[in-house]
């Protein structure tokens, strides 16, 4: 995976989603390798916690901030008319966990489906096409696993769950529009990513552990979910493999695969999440680090209040197709990728703490 700087270097590019967890990783990316970047996000006030807000980059000072809202035609075809872009990265997601999904299935529809339509037609109707356009999907398109991993244009495409469903129906019609209308579309089904500046601790699992660790809480675990099995991956691999397969004429039209560094049971991924809070703690408070051994995790059983969530038992990604095309080889190791996420929400939670005690008024964002 190298060469990105030089493909990227001079070159004008659309982040929708741009404020997200994925987007914002990627802006920062783009940044070093001398883009002129664009995010777009329906939340871009400066106090919404996000990499493109945390003091210490100044990622916010030197990129173009479009607030808007990726479903909104009209507008995106307007800006898109106005300002020709090189490339286009789709991170624009609604409800990225399916308990938030169930809770809104219409938006996450509208964001996660029509926004990829109302998107694609904007580029389509502009007639200033891009050397290429991504687009961010999941492994939960497959559905439940059958067999021993999901590969491509092999596995079935049998998502359910409204989240699952969501991303599906924007995969099937992000290749129409590559077939029917020539969009150089390319389509990433990811696994579970981890890292820093991940700032929904409400739902998903290692910023939503770590942040209640380091506040004295014990995470939990739902009893049904114990033996769930998910891969991950870093974020900063993620990045690169991202920006890699989109330059690649080649890739255009197709749908990858990107595997994890890690495949393990929701138990198993926990217990490291405890034990790398424990590690991380221990240079600065011995007591707290025995605290959170002690403490461990908490496992619950789980109701969805009438709702039916459909939470898959097995993810697993084959990788054939996606290490013909580029050398993937994760740099991070699952360990390694939970010592920095560590490091991040301990630090954040020390700052919070801090603001807190010295100006009440303050929101802590994360620094640098």
């Amino acid at each position: 995976m190298n060469g990105n700087d030089e493909i990227y270097r001079g070159q004008r590019i659309l982040i929708t989603g741009g404020y997200g967890f994925v987007g914002a990783h990627l802006a920062r990316r783009l940044l070093e390798a001398g883009a002129e970047v664009w995010a777009l996000d329906r939340d871009t006030d400066t106090r919404r916690p996000s990499l493109i807000n945390c003091p210490g980059y100044g990622i916010r000072e030197r990129i173009y901030t479009v607030t808007g809202d990726v479903t909104n035609i009209a507008q995106m075809t307007a800006l898109l008319k106005q300002t020709s872009f090189d490339y286009i990265f789709n991170c624009a997601a609604h409800a990225a966990v399916i308990e938030k999904a169930v809770e809104e299935p219409g938006k996450t529809i509208e964001t996660n489906t029509m926004g990829v339509v109302a998107l694609l037609e904007a580029v389509r109707s502009s007639g200033q096409t891009p050397r290429g356009i991504f687009h961010a999907s999941t492994d939960k398109v497959y559905g439940e696993l059958d067999g021993p991993a999901y590969q491509e244009e092999v596995t079935p495409l049998r998502a359910i769950g409204v989240y699952d469903a969501s991303k599906l129906a924007a995969d099937i019609l992000a290749r129409t529009y590559h077939e029917v209308f020539g969009l150089p579309v390319t389509i990433l089904r990811m696994c579970n990513l981890i890292g820093p500046y991940d700032f929904n601790t409400e739902y998903r699992l290692v910023p939503k552990s770590l942040s209640g660790i380091y506040r004295g809480e014990a995470p939990q675990l739902y009893l049904d979910s114990l033996d769930h099995h998910r891969e991950y991956l870093y974020i900063d691999d993620a990045v690169e493999i991202i920006l890699e397969l989109t330059a690649r004429p080649a890739c255009i039209g197709e749908a990858y695969n990107l595997m994890g560094c890690a495949h393990l049971s929701t138990r198993e991924a926990m217990e490291q999440i405890v034990s790398a809070a424990a590690l991380v703690a221990a240079p600065h408070n011995l007591s707290a680090a025995a605290d959170i051994r002690a403490r461990g995790y908490n496992v619950v059983d789980h109701n969805a209040a009438g709702h039916q969530i459909i939470s898959l038992k097995r993810q697993r990604l084959n990788a054939e197709k996606i290490r013909a095309v580029i050398d993937y080889r994760p740099r991070t190791s699952f360990g390694d990728g939970l010592f920095h996420c560590a490091e991040f929400y301990h630090r954040i939670t020390r700052n919070t703490a801090a603001q807190h005690h010295e100006q009440p008024q303050t929101a802590a964002v994360g620094a640098a």
